[in-house]
């Protein structure tokens, strides 16, 4: 390498900010070396002198952190090996080796690539920078829709929060008003049961009692026709006994004008036989005595007989008003059993109406009931599309978080094929 070149490449390492000597470059040494590594670490890298004295920063294999090593010594010794692997391209790698024990050769290609590197940095930079501002901004806007997200999740856990002690106040409230409607129809229902069983139990008696006097009715109408019956037979047995009686008077009549004849006959026989009246007054005395006795019980027969005929009228009479009383009382007891029945069926009718109000009632109750189901369903439909709407908000985030996701793979997959189009070109400059 010629001196002219060794100074032009000085003059560019020390305008990019690495100072070195062209009696440097051809007699290399450690600390030559060393120092020119830390100082394009320090640029590249962009790593402050201050840094360095800081714990350690990353995790190296085969590092016991119980080493009396420096933290200085420890960082310095990454950056170099960061360096070197920075400007290791293809076939030209570097090592430490190369650091602690320099050759002119090696040390001038090191010198180049960092020459290549100060002079495509700003390039590669700029397209990095592209691709970073365009990363920040995607991470800025999937940022805001974080933000929103989670501002939305949070008004809809808070909705759902309000939304679900609502429901609850409203569904204890209805549930409330239920049991209490329900507790209060059912007292109704049993009050009106209990009138229902008293009246029908009441109802049952009257029916029982009417039964009674049903057959009561019946024994009494049949004691009546049997009265008829006999109202209607011993008329002609009486006229039959009147016949023989009028018959037998008759015949007594007859006797009496047979006897009057006879005696007519006896006092005419008398009369011719005055003489012998006279010898006989006694015993014309006593046929006269004898004949007024019969008369006398032929009187007293006949009032007899009037007598019984007119007991017989008086009992017929009393059998006609006993049995006209009779009907006159069934007729009133039937129209009071008729009245009573006619009220029992009032009240039943009154019964089955308050039963039927109790019915209506009750299917209000459940018509509310029901009312109250479809709201809680309609509440329950309003939560599952919020979870609906939380789900779909989910999605968004994790897609959001894949496109991000993806975003990094392709910025490491630029600076990959940025890497390997700068290794590409390095290669083509050296070869």
């Amino acid at each position: 390498m010629s001196q002219r070149d060794m100074l032009r490449m000085c003059a560019n390492l020390q305008s990019a900010g690495v100072e070195v000597k062209p009696e440097e470059i051809s007699t290399p040494t450690r600390a030559v070396v060393m120092r020119v590594i830390g100082d394009f670490a320090n640029i590249c890298m962009m790593v402050c002198p201050e840094a360095l004295h800081q714990p350690l920063a990353c995790n190296l294999q085969n590092h016991n952190p119980c080493s009396a090593v420096p933290n200085y010594a420890i960082n310095r010794m990454i950056l170099r090996r960061e360096a070197l692997r920075l400007l290791s391209k293809g076939l030209l790698q570097f090592t430490l080796m190369d650091v602690f024990k320099p050759e002119p050769k090696r040390f001038g290609q090191m010198i180049q690539q960092m020459l290549k590197y100060f002079y495509h940095s700003e390039g590669v930079y700029d397209l990095v920078s592209e691709a970073c501002t365009a990363l920040d901004e995607t991470a800025a806007r999937v940022e805001r829709q974080r933000e929103d997200l989670d501002f939305e999740r949070n008004e809809l856990q808070v909705t759902s929060q309000r939304v679900k002690a609502l429901t609850e106040a409203r569904v204890a409230e209805t549930l409330s008003e239920a049991i209490e409607k329900k507790e209060s129809v059912n007292e109704e229902c049993n009050v009106a049961s209990s009138n229902y069983n008293e009246l029908k139990q009441q109802v049952e008696r009257t029916f029982a009692e009417l039964a009674e006097v049903t057959k009561e009715l019946e024994r009494r109408e049949e004691r009546l026709a049997d009265l008829r019956a006999m109202l209607v037979e011993d008329p002609d047995a009486c006229v039959e006994r009147l016949r023989q009686l009028q018959q037998d008077v008759t015949q007594l009549k007859e006797q009496v004008v047979a006897k009057k004849r006879s005696l007519r006959d006896t006092s005419e026989v008398l009369n011719t036989l005055s003489d012998a009246l006279d010898r006989s007054k006694g015993l014309h005395r006593l046929a006269t005595q004898t004949a007024s006795a019969r008369d006398e019980l032929a009187q007293v027969f006949i009032i007899i007989i009037i007598i019984i005929i007119i007991v017989i009228i008086i009992t017929i009479i009393i059998i006609i008003i006993c049995n006209t009383h009779i009907e006159k009382t069934c007729k009133q007891k039937t129209a009071a059993q008729r009245r009573a029945l006619l009220e029992l069926e009032s009240e039943l009718a009154e019964l089955k109406a308050s039963v039927e109000a109790r019915h209506r009632q009750l299917e209000k109750v459940q018509k509310e009931d029901q009312e109250a189901q479809e709201s809680l369903q309609a509440l329950e439909e309003t939560e599952r599309q919020r979870r609906e709407m939380r789900g779909q908000a989910e999605a968004l985030r994790r897609l959001l978080v894949n496109e991000i996701a993806k975003m990094a793979v392709l910025i490491e997959g630029v600076e990959r094929t940025t890497g390997i189009y700068i290794r590409a070109y390095w290669q083509v400059k050296s070869g």
